[in-house]
């Protein structure tokens, strides 16, 4: 079997069993193992199908079996484990993916490497041996080939775990003192709970689960914000087979009751889906921002002048010029965002991270630390972080990955540009300086366990977009998983202190649906309140599901009456589903509200002309026309009323107002309308063709004229004229 052909076959399996149809499963899994000739399993698949044919044998011979429904899920969960790893190991005789090219580099090694607890001994001893060098008062440089010798440990151990399968009784032992207070350095128990997040997303072990669950306690904020996001991840990728393992289910239910698991995990899940927004920051800074400041850049020097005590050089000409670019605004909807959490360095730094540091896989994952091999020379050379770069590195403005990649840029610019580097950044960071309270501030700001999180959030996911091999894996970014679908997640999220927060995220990157969902659900609780019941009206009108949407408004007009933005939304909404006369009165209603809104007058008149009430229509546009100057809108609606009161020559007058460079196909057609019935075919055909000609198609002018043609023949207009004015045109 090629990739494909194992994929599809597991896909089948994983369909049968939660379909609850385990024998034919079972039949297709041996199918399965035969691909890999590993014995073991094949002994465990026998025992599985051997315990569920005596299950059935009882039951067909009408036994009493109380165990019989409690057996059957272990059957079935276990029949998941044995297809899955079936399927890893069949993948790594072919598959191409690094994932499996790493497994299969550990068949030809001649000595299999050290285990999750020998690992952990030699990192111990070499993190030992490098914190003799740094005692005071020798403070000795680390040895390169120390630092390097406990670099590759960390990576092999991440690689190890990553491509990792299920844990054994042992195998969670030995995880397990990895959690012990100060067991292991803190670098590595961050990768180490890195590599179980990532290993979480190719197999789910409920002991790995069980792992970052308690790993979710751990004292230090960078691992305890790691494990939560892989333990979150982990849980939407696989949230239905969580089911499988009641006391895994269980454990986590007490988490929640005991630790508020279910608010922490909540505030991964918006971030999560916040990071979907990364992209298209990033094409509003490529395409918006970083091309107006290049056209500006005359403009951006002047205003960064020194002014003098009589601001003699500074022309306040200027700060209008920067206004009419419109790069303020673009500025300060960038740094709202940047408040909020959203990854807006993406931008930056995605050019930066084809240094052979970005290379290797682990690479990714390594928290900042200024004794890397990698980014340690540059350190050096330039005497410390200093105050250009302290505030950079510290106060957890952009993420470990970018600092990484800030550093080797440095590293690799000549001195005359690296220096002009540092003096740009100084001069960015000028109003923080240096051991000042406020940079002590911003220091503690960066271990807030939620910027932790959010960080590592825009590591991974520079990691999945970025990495050299990342189509070799499923990216978790493109589209988060809900977190109600599964009853793991439901149960933990499903609250309404925790949803509102992630329906207000969705309701802000417009994602209708998903939005409505939440508020819907949110609407059945007790003492939903008006704004709730706004924006769900709101959502299911930008979905075009008007009745839905009119009932939310209704709604939220019952606890808050006669909002203006209810009565005027649920006015619009009547109004496009066809009933004018309720949209009428609800325009009315909000014209009490704010009496003579011009905008409310004119959709009363539309609304009116919809129900051919031309007078009434008209003294709503002579209204418009009265305060609004130049009102093309109001023209318009005057014309089309007052030809179809018979007014010929008032609709002349109104619609050759309307200059010919701002009139549209329909001003010149409806144009044409008033010369047709009036008698005028010359002007009628020249009038048509000139609306004609402002269609994209004649297609296109033959169903706008078609559309008129019942109000064409109320008019009196001769019905065997009308088929030959398309011919007219052509």
């Amino acid at each position: 079997m090629n990739e494909a052909d194992i994929n599809k076959l597991h896909q089948s399996i994983q369909t049968l069993l939660y379909q609850h149809r385990l024998k034919e499963a079972q039949a297709q899994t041996e199918a399965l193992i035969a691909q890999t000739g590993d014995w073991n399993l094949q002994n465990r698949q026998e025992q599985n199908s051997m315990s569920y044919k005596y299950m059935l044998d009882y039951l067909r011979q009408g036994f009493d079996d109380p165990g019989r429904l409690d057996l059957y899920r272990r059957l079935n969960a276990e029949e998941k484990e044995i297809a899955y790893r079936a399927r890893i190991l069949a993948l790594d005789k072919v598959s191409p993916r690094y994932y499996h090219e790493v497994r299969r580099s550990y068949a030809h090694l001649q000595q299999q490497p050290p285990s999750m607890e020998g690992r952990l001994r030699i990192l111990q001893d070499i993190h030992d041996t490098i914190a003799l060098h740094q005692l005071a008062p020798a403070d000795a440089p680390i040895p390169d080939d120390l630092r390097q010798n406990f670099e590759t440990n960390v990576n092999q151990l991440f690689l190890d775990v990553w491509t990792g399968e299920y844990w054994t009784a042992e195998d969670t032992k030995q995880a397990l003192l990895w959690l012990e207070t100060g067991a292991a350095p803190l670098p590595a128990l961050c990768l180490m709970v890195s590599a179980v997040g990532m290993n979480q997303l190719e197999i789910f072990d409920p002991a790995k689960i069980h792992w970052l669950l308690l790993a979710t306690d751990l004292p230090d904020t960078e691992p305890r914000e790691r494990a939560l996001v892989g333990l979150t991840m982990a849980l939407l990728h696989w949230g239905k087979r969580v089911d499988d393992y009641p006391e895994l289910m269980n454990l986590i239910q007490s988490y929640d009751r005991e630790r508020d698991l279910g608010e922490r995990m909540n505030t991964v899940v918006i971030q999560l889906h916040r990071s979907c927004e990364t992209d298209r920051i990033k094409r509003k800074m490529q395409e918006e921002i970083i091309p107006t400041v290049i056209q500006n850049k005359d403009l951006f020097r002047r205003l960064s002048l020194n002014l003098e005590e009589e601001d003699e050089d500074f022309n306040p000409d200027w700060d209008k010029t920067f206004e009419n670019t419109g790069l303020n605004d673009k500025l300060k909807e960038i740094t709202d965002l940047q408040l909020k959490g959203n990854d807006v360095y993406m931008s930056t730094f995605e050019h930066l991270k084809g240094y052979p540091f970005f290379r290797d896989m682990p690479n990714w994952f390594w928290p900042f630390d200024p004794r890397h091999s990698a980014v340690c020379k540059v350190l050096e050379q330039l005497d410390g972080p200093g105050p250009a770069l302290r505030p950079f590195l510290e106060t957890g403005f952009v993420c470990n990955s970018d600092k990484y990649s800030m550093l080797l840029m440095l590293g690799n610019l000549p001195s005359g540009k690296r220096d002009l580097m540092l003096k740009q950044l100084n001069q960015q960071f000028s109003d923080i300086p240096e051991n000042s309270g406020q940079l002590g501030n911003l220091q503690n700001h960066a271990i807030n366990p939620e910027i932790v999180s959010n960080q590592y959030i825009h590591d991974l996911y520079r990691f999945f977009k970025l990495f050299r091999r990342r189509t070799e894996f499923n990216d978790p970014f493109k589209e988060p998983m809900s977190p109600y679908d599964a009853p793991a997640t439901r149960n933990l999220l499903q609250k309404p202190e925790l949803m509102r927060g992630l329906a207000d995220l969705y309701f802000s990157q417009e994602k209708w649906s998903q939005a409505a969902e939440i508020y819907q659900i949110l609407s059945y609780f007790e003492d939903p309140d008006a704004e709730l019941f706004q924006r769900l009206g709101l959502c299911y009108q930008k979905q075009k599901e008007y009745g839905q949407a009119i009932e939310a408004y209704h709604r939220a007009d019952v606890l808050k009456p006669d909002s203006l933005w209810t009565l005027r939304h649920a006015a619009t909404c009547q109004r496009l589903s066809g009933d004018y006369e309720k949209a009428i009165e609800l325009y009315q209603r909000a014209q009490e509200v704010r009496p003579n809104d011009l905008s409310l007058i004119y959709y009363e008149g539309i609304c009116l002309l919809a129900l051919q009430q031309y007078e009434e229509a008209q003294q709503c546009f002579f209204r418009v026309d009265l305060e609004e100057e130049n009102s093309l809108r109001a023209w318009r609606g005057i014309g089309w009323s007052a030809l179809m009161l018979n007014k010929w020559e008032q609709a002349l007058d109104y619609y050759n107002r309307i200059p010919e460079t701002n009139r549209t196909g329909d001003d010149w057609l409806n144009l044409g309308h008033v010369y047709l019935v009036s008698d005028d075919l010359p002007h009628a055909a020249e009038t048509y063709s000139r609306a004609a000609s402002c269609y994209g198609s004649h297609e296109e002018f033959c169903q706008a004229f078609d559309r008129d043609r019942e109000a064409l023949i109320e008019l009196d207009a001769d019905d065997a004229i009308l088929p030959l004015i398309k011919d007219l045109v052509l």
